[in-house]
């Protein structure tokens, strides 16, 4: 006995009502989560060691900074990270200017961390991931606590590569408290580019 056309044709109508249904759902939800990625950010605590990310966000180092003063950590590691291309191409014409990294440790001793108890690491270095190579090379962070300090739309990604790069280590990624997020990235240009840079190197931190 074969089955009537009428009612292939309805279960094939079906189904594809049903994925369409799933195709936009999981669409409408894809800015949702993107949201929740950029709202991260652990509770910091005591730690033997205590490591601020680069980047354009040099409020990272002032919170940096005041965690030091409250005790939180004995030492600030700070990366040297690669010149960044409007910095050299400044600096070839005569122009001085400062890489981040130069701009965060002026912050950090400006703000009251001595400077013999920052300690630079690493060199050129270009990613999260390179710092968190670098910082496993030089810190000897193995069997130790590690506090690091970023922006809260880079701390998700910034905890999966650290915990993974630093496995031996307890690792805690505090969020700058100046850098406020609303999960309505949309709202916000800073966010919206940062929000789908972020997702978009993802797959560095799951490699």
């Amino acid at each position: 006995m074969t089955a009537h056309p009428g009612g292939r044709r309805l279960w094939w109508v079906a189904g594809a009502a049903a994925c369409l249904i799933f195709v936009l759902g999981a669409c409408a939800a894809i800015p949702f989560f993107i949201g929740w990625w950029l709202d991260s950010s652990d509770e910091p605590k005591r730690s033997d060691l205590l490591v601020v990310l680069c980047g354009q966000e040099y409020s990272r180092a002032v919170y940096a900074a005041d965690l030091y003063k409250k005790g939180y950590a004995p030492e600030v590691w700070l990366a040297r990270v690669a010149l960044a291309s409007p910095v050299r191409l400044a600096n070839s014409l005569g122009v001085k200017v400062l890489n981040e990294d130069a701009v965060f440790e002026a912050i950090l001793l400006r703000q009251g961390v001595p400077r013999d108890k920052l300690k630079r690491y690493g060199r050129d270095v270009v990613s999260t991931m390179g710092e968190a190579r670098a910082f496993r090379e030089e810190a000897s962070p193995d069997g130790k606590s590690v506090l690091a300090v970023t922006s809260r739309y880079h701390a998700r990604r910034s905890r999966l590569v650290l915990r993974r790069t630093l496995a031996r280590s307890e690792v805690l990624v505090a969020a700058d408290p100046a850098d406020p997020v609303t999960r309505r990235w949309w709202t916000r240009r800073d966010l919206a580019k940062n929000g789908l840079f972020q997702r978009a190197l993802r797959h560095d931190a799951e490699r």
